[in-house]
């Protein structure tokens, strides 16, 4: 399969693992569309996922930037107390949409961006595409997706070329890290809590005593 279709099966894949989490999904191309909005149905989502094709956005090119911005404006809001992710798939052959800008924004709202790259290095022919009675060759860059990932909240980028990858097992093994952080920084406070009550406690004591030892005197 070319890349859009191996994109739609590891994307299927995913949303058969998925439990309760709420789930958006966009395309782009020159411009960012956003098939489903997001929600927890996920045989709505499959269909509009069944019904991608080239042709689902009118302009050519890949605007990475405006996908980002796209997705942050239009389908996350400011809750800061909620895991969000933005999952990438593709080749990073970006036009000019300032893309780093776009994921230094995701990453001060606290969005992290894993981003997939896929593609030859050497660059493909597009099939069916052309402009100026040219082909249209893309080609992987893996800089431009590392420094999206890397601007992002704690984003990640794995590149995959041309061989294949179960998106499922990937995105479960990077949500366990992620809640093993939350994790553990939430269990270095508690520890910091508690020992300023142990701390309070004691000084409480301590007075206590000197009080009891007063009154035995005075007796």
């Amino acid at each position: 399969p070319d890349r859009l279709e191996r994109a739609k099966l590891w994307v299927a894949d995913l949303l058969d693992s998925l439990r309760g989490d709420r789930v958006a999904l966009v395309a782009f191309a020159g411009s960012a569309v956003i098939k489903s909005p997001l929600t927890t149905d996920y045989g709505f989502v499959r269909l509009a996922l069944d019904e991608l094709t080239p042709e689902s956005v009118s302009r050519g090119g890949t605007l990475i930037g405006d996908a980002i911005r796209t997705t942050l404006g239009e389908l996350f809001s400011d809750d800061e107390s909620r895991q969000r992710d933005i999952i990438l798939i593709t080749d990073g052959d970006d036009q000019e949409s300032f893309p780093l800008e776009a994921a230094a924004e995701a990453g001060r709202r606290g969005v992290r961006i894993i981003a997939f790259g896929i593609g030859d290095p050497q660059g493909t022919v597009v099939p069916g595409a052309s402009y100026e009675g040219q082909r249209v060759v893309s080609s992987l860059n893996p800089d431009t997706l590392r420094g999206v990932a890397s601007a992002s909240a704690g984003g990640a980028y794995l590149q995959v070329g041309a061989g294949a990858m179960e998106l499922d097992r990937v995105y479960a093994d990077l949500i366990r890290a992620a809640e093993q952080n939350q994790y553990d920084e939430t269990m270095a406070i508690a520890w910091a809590e508690g020992f300023q009550w142990l701390l309070g406690a004691a000084l409480a004591l301590l007075v206590m005593e000197g009080l009891i030892g007063d009154t035995k005197r005075r007796s």
